[in-house]
């Protein structure tokens, strides 16, 4: 009845085709979400073998990805024929996920948001099978799998509690890797979404950093050291040069000496991310170039959305600074590769990407009018860091014309307002000391209000939070 004795190994064309006009025939119209609505299959006994088989093309590749989207397909038909059943949201999970990685190069296809339909199909039947799937391993493995597979569709700060939710009921079920992927993923969101750099986010690293060490899990534990470094050094608790990772909670060199292989170069990778976003914000030309060269030669893909998008931005706005300045047409190019793939990214309904493309047509084109746009796309975000950045950018820029004097100094006191919300004091003491018009009596007035709405703008009455309100 369910055709499991005449599966091919690999199955043509023509039989792809088969059954997906069967599946088409027993949807009768009804869309794929409304399985969520099905009635419980009577005996699904059989329904393991399917999930067992499905798993285990999954798991070997592309050489098989026939065979495993006929299964896929022949899976949904017997729901809607049959019923639903508790092996349905893992099937319809793996399905998502190879499509995702299939067409990761081509993030706004049909496929790609078709997987997300599949996301969102197996969420809502997983709920129909309550009890302990809901706790367990596999269900801690689902919840980080299907939480990434709708990365583009939700903002970063979203993300947070749902992913350290994830943390503590997989360390509690024995899965420690799956625990701190979801902790780094979280921090990698905190980070993206320009959420506050306050000290009890500083102690919440400081306790996934020591658990991980615990718990004997090295290569997570180097990104959250690294991602404590980074926290330190923007909020001015490290000495020496900000763009520098010597510290307390990591020295660079110290760390890639101990490592070799594969894990050297992803330590190298992320490491090298943090130091050009701090490059890129304390405009250190030389730290800059030598990041983009260890970075230009990783692929832009990674798994893990939230820490790709932390590279890629940094790279593809470094790139654009560095090639305009030095006149570096591999830069440029590099920068523009980027640039495509955010639109793409844009297309297919990324709702993180699209502040970050404003971001870059602004740094590129060197318009007021487009850097307007690029903050009023961030403000409505809510991120605070790149809007923090796209003013500064605009004031410095501005600064170079004598008759813009006094716009750039609105720009630069807005951008001073914003890195001290984040909680960058270590940014704000630069600008500080660069600028005379900022000083200690700048928190006490109100910036002007001529330009673009701000994320911060409802705070700005006469007073500005201070960094009490950040714990420090």
């Amino acid at each position: 009845e369910y055709g499991e004795s005449n599966l091919q190994l690999h199955p043509s064309k023509f039989a792809l085709i088969k059954e997906k006009t069967k599946l088409r025939i027993a949807r009768k119209g009804r869309p794929l979400i409304s399985l969520a609505g099905m009635p419980l299959m009577k005996d699904a006994s059989r329904m393991k073998l399917f999930e067992e088989i499905q798993k285990s093309t999954f798991l070997c590749g592309a050489s098989f990805e026939p065979l495993m989207r006929m299964l896929s397909l022949r899976c949904l038909r017997i729901a809607f024929t049959q019923g639903i059943y508790a092996e349905l949201p893992i099937i319809c999970l793996n399905y998502a996920v190879a499509l995702q990685k299939k067409n990761q190069s081509n993030p706004s296809s049909s496929k790609v948001k078709r997987s997300y339909r599949y996301t969102r199909l197996a969420k809502l039947v997983k709920e129909k099978f309550p009890g302990s799937a809901h706790y367990g391993t596999e269900a801690c493995k689902f919840d980080f799998r299907a939480a990434g597979l709708t990365k583009n569709r939700m903002p970063f700060k979203d993300d947070i509690v749902q992913f350290h939710s994830i943390y503590r009921r997989a360390l509690s079920n024995g899965v420690p890797d799956i625990g701190f992927a979801a902790a780094m993923t979280g921090v990698f969101c905190h980070f993206d979404a320009g959420l506050p750099l306050t000290s009890l986010f500083g102690a919440k690293l400081m306790a996934y950093e020591r658990t991980a060490a615990e718990m004997n899990q090295r290569g997570f534990g180097i990104v959250l050291k690294a991602s404590r470094q980074f926290h330190l050094n923007l909020i001015g608790k490290a000495e020496g040069n900000p763009t520098s990772f010597k510290g307390v909670a990591l020295d660079e060199n110290e760390t890639l000496a101990k490592l070799e292989g594969n894990s050297r170069k992803m330590a190298l990778r992320d490491i090298s991310a943090f130091r050009l976003q701090l490059a890129y914000i304390f405009d250190d030309e030389q730290v800059m170039i030598e990041m983009i060269e260890r970075l230009k030669e990783y692929p832009h893909d990674d798994l893990n959305w939230p820490r790709g998008f932390h590279r890629l931005t940094f790279l593809g706005l470094s790139c654009l600074d560095i090639g305009f300045r030095k006149k570096k047409i591999e830069y440029l190019r590099l920068a523009k590769t980027i640039m495509q793939r955010y639109d793409k990214l844009n297309k297919g309904g990324s709702v993180n990407t699209l502040p970050i493309s404003a971001c870059f047509d602004a740094i590129k084109s060197r318009k007021r009018a487009m850097f307007d746009q690029a903050m009023e796309a961030c403000a409505i975000a809510g991120m605070k860091n790149m809007e923090a950045i796209m003013c500064e950018q605009c004031g410095v820029m501005l600064m170079e014309r004598k008759d813009q004097v006094a716009a750039a100094e609105e720009y630069l006191v807005r951008s001073y307002f914003l890195y001290n919300e984040w909680g960058a004091r270590r940014k704000v003491e630069e600008l500080v000391m660069k600028y005379n018009f900022l000083d200690e009596n700048t928190a006490l007035k109100r910036p002007g209000t001529s330009s673009v709405c701000s994320s911060s703008m409802a705070g700005w009455d006469g007073r500005v939070a201070g960094a009490s309100a950040y714990g420090y």
